[in-house]
């Protein structure tokens, strides 16, 4: 079963990053954005085999990993990796994922959108729809 989402993209108009800690505990924060008519397609997938995919259209990169229950930083896709072990963590008891479909034993995560990246125009959603 492929799963699909999508998020809107939105840009800062106000008060980008007072939101944030350690700032906002200090002082507070308040934050103004709009969303915008472009979005970024997240769609995760199963694989047969025991591997972990995730796929960035807009960055041009990939990087594959066996299916376990902490994958490390190593700068290729860390944000996709931060989701992974999120949801790995908080939502599947700190075990790798089992697909629900009988012959899938890993995922694919995908991502892409009209717009770069690291635009700052909330890519994360798009991540974050997929977990």
């Amino acid at each position: 079963m492929l799963i699909r989402s999508r998020a809107p993209l939105r840009i800062g108009l106000a008060g980008g990053g007072t939101d944030v800690s350690p700032y906002c505990d200090e002082f507070g924060g308040a934050i103004l954005n709009a969303t915008i008519d472009y979005y970024a397609y997240a769609a995760l997938e199963p694989l047969t085999n025991d591997c972990v995919e995730f796929e960035s259209a807009d960055l041009q990169e990939s990087a594959a990993y066996p299916a376990q229950a902490l994958l490390q930083n190593d700068g290729r896709l860390d944000l996709f990796k931060a989701v992974y072990n999120h949801v790995v963590r908080n939502f599947n008891g700190g075990k790798p994922p089992k697909p629900a479909h009988e012959h899938a034993r890993g995922c694919a995560g995908r991502l892409r959108s009209r717009l770069l990246f690291h635009a700052g125009c909330g890519h994360a959603g798009g991540l974050c729809g997929m977990a």
